[in-house]
């Protein structure tokens, strides 16, 4: 049963998380679909057959005697003990919805459907529909024009997304004094925040930032002393007990890192900004310190798994965070009453 729909990889696989029907059978594989142009057409709760007559290869090495120690990392994070490499296949679809997962995959293909109507480039349709819905094959070039430009985050659906998304929100409902009033607006814009992290696929980093965001408003609500690090280890210590896997996950360290650079060292630059007068000049300098800050406790870790790091963050992530603030809300809006 696939658990999502294919991404390319850089050799031109398609890959795709399922779980076996058979009994006895590991939680979870990784399946590497042949290379082809075209996106394999497999969505969430999909039916893959695979023939082993056929030449499916299957991996059984135990995880301990991988000698590649990222690629073993990598499989005890999505939780897959083997991987499948099958020369022909068979997809069957699901016929209807049995999960709230299930539904929420179906409209948030229904919802990128409604792009196509746009009549917009492949790169331009592959950017719009993973800046606002993480729907992304990896087959247009835009993750590494991103990447090279140092904003590849920008098209990781995370924490940036959720605040962007439940920020609207916030603004539309203003905040008020009267106690009942003030707890169902925490309560919705908490519920926003889940569904966003839902019509994403409940990807790892919106996930990641849906918990913080929801402890965080928890504590607010019942008037609890704010401990920022104490809400982002609490965070990581419920996400470690449900998988403890995720921690060789690289998404898990470069987002928990970036969040305890930003808390521990943004304090120290924001104490220059009061010396600016002007507002635009104040917004630029703050966007341009966070920024930095998390480049501090992530830059390490993006040279140990990547082995270099691009030095244009600087100037692309100001002006594409903007964009990307636009962009999102537009996109889902537009998604949403076009659909209707």
């Amino acid at each position: 049963i696939a658990h999502g729909s294919p991404r390319r990889t850089d050799r031109g696989y398609w890959r795709v998380e399922v779980s076996p029907l058979h009994e006895g059978a590991e939680r979870n594989l990784l399946v590497y679909l042949p290379p082809t142009e075209a996106t394999p057409i497999v969505s969430y709760g999909d039916t893959l057959y695979l023939d082993p007559t056929e030449g499916c290869i299957l991996s059984s090495t135990p995880l301990g005697a991988i000698e590649n120690p990222s690629y073993r990392h990598y499989l005890v994070a999505r939780g897959a003990s083997a991987a499948l490499y099958p020369r022909s296949y068979q997809v069957v679809p699901r016929s209807r919805c049995t999960s709230l997962r299930e539904w929420a995959e179906d409209l948030r293909i229904t919802l990128v459907r409604t792009f196509e109507q746009l009549h917009l480039s492949p790169e331009e349709a592959d950017l719009i529909r993973t800046i606002s819905l993480g729907m992304r094959d990896g087959s247009s070039g835009v993750d590494a024009s991103f990447r090279h430009a140092g904003a590849a985050h920008l098209l990781s659906v995370s924490g940036f997304h959720l605040v962007v998304v439940v920020g609207v929100f916030a603004f539309l409902i203003p905040p008020t004094r009267h106690r009942r009033g003030r707890i169902a607006r925490g309560l919705f814009l908490i519920m926003i925040a889940w569904l966003f992290a839902l019509l994403t696929g409940l990807a790892a980093p919106t996930v990641r930032a849906a918990t913080m965001y929801t402890l965080y408003s928890v504590g607010v609500l019942l008037l609890l002393p704010q401990d920022k690090l104490n809400t982002l280890a609490l965070s990581a210590i419920l996400l470690l007990l449900y998988h403890p896997g995720y921690v060789f996950d690289v998404g898990f360290q470069l987002s928990y890192a970036a969040l305890l650079s930003i808390l521990l060292y943004e304090p120290f630059f924001a104490l220059y900004a009061r010396r600016l007068s002007h507002p635009l000049a104040r917004y630029i300098y703050l966007s341009l310190s966070v920024c930095l800050s998390a480049q501090i406790l992530t830059l390490p870790l993006v040279l140990y798994h990547f082995g270099s790091s691009s030095t244009l963050f600087l100037w692309s992530n100001l002006p594409l965070m903007l964009l990307a603030t636009l962009l999102i809300p537009l996109a889902l809006l537009y998604a949403i009453l076009a659909s209707l």
